[in-house]
């Protein structure tokens, strides 16, 4: 296709009368399909970096990928190097020139090679959209296409890709978002505190001191919050759970001292129990 422009011209009124957003997402499909990719996938993250300083992660949403493309993707997504050079930038960005261009680990390497080998995307582009409040959405593009053909796929669909994207984002966002509240897992008190406390950066022990449980129970809260919530590692719940709503990452942000915190409301107690004492009539007295 020499002139892939004229698909967008109608692209924004076609997602209007999208009836859903799984609509709306067919639609993204069709078009990317047309500029020349096999898939396509698009996720919306509540903020691009975990107090911590992990890199977020979320549900995505994808069309034309893989059965079960997540169960093997959980072992490399965790080293890929895409997504955090993504949170870094504005432009998109073309897998193959990045992995030529940065200085990759073993398992950095070993994500690559899954996605082209395992997966079968041998390239792909991905288009950053960078949003108020340290909130962040994305969409990949991909292809089994190498070489000459990949290069020829990226230069030519790169610019009509990122209006794509941003199209897509911001009509969706505002008229049909993914129906986040029908898939929300259903979590208890504790294990959204204990996930809260995560996103502060809190360990399972301090956790645990701040609220006064076990190690052991904090850990078997945040197991059986991992299990709800699909993720396979404590930061990508906490990404997940703030996606959903779940858990503040803000108010987490503000909470950096827990410790502090929980020394300050014991030390309340002990002053609370201190002034009982001394009010209290001596044993004895009239």
């Amino acid at each position: 296709m020499d002139q892939p422009w004229p698909i967008i011209d109608t692209f924004g009124a076609r997602l209007l009368g999208a009836a859903n957003f799984d609509a709306a997402l067919d639609l993204l499909a069709e078009e990317t399909q047309a500029l020349g990719f096999d898939g396509v996938d698009y996720a919306w993250l509540a903020t691009a970096r975990l107090v911590h300083g992990e890199w977020a992660s979320g549900p995505v949403h994808t069309r034309n990928f893989p059965l079960r493309w997540q169960r093997g993707w959980a072992r490399y997504g965790r080293h890929d190097a895409i997504l955090p050079l993504c949170f870094r930038r504005g432009l998109p960005v073309d897998w193959q020139a990045a992995r030529l261009a940065l200085a990759l680990d073993g398992a950095q390497r070993a994500a690559f090679d899954y996605l082209e080998h395992g997966l079968g995307f041998a390239g792909g582009i991905t288009v950053p959209i960078h949003l108020p409040g340290d909130r962040f959405a994305f969409v990949s593009a991909v292809s089994a296409q190498r070489g000459e053909a990949w290069t020829a796929l990226s230069t030519r669909a790169m610019a009509p890709l990122m209006v794509l994207a941003h199209t897509f984002h911001h009509v969706t966002a505002a008229h049909c978002p993914p129906a986040a509240s029908a898939a929300t897992p259903q979590l208890t008190r504790r294990e959204i505190d204990c996930l809260q406390h995560a996103a502060s950066g809190c360990s399972a022990p301090v956790t645990a001191r701040v609220l006064n449980r076990s190690v052991d129970t904090v850990r078997g809260h945040l197991k059986r919050a991992l299990a709800k919530l699909g993720a396979h590692t404590t930061a990508q719940a906490v990404a997940i759970a703030a996606s959903s709503g779940l858990i503040d990452v803000a108010s987490a942000a503000r909470q950096s001292d827990p410790i502090g915190v929980w020394r300050a409301r014991h030390q309340a107690i002990d002053d609370g129990c201190i002034e009982a004492h001394r009010r209290a009539p001596a044993r004895g007295s009239a």
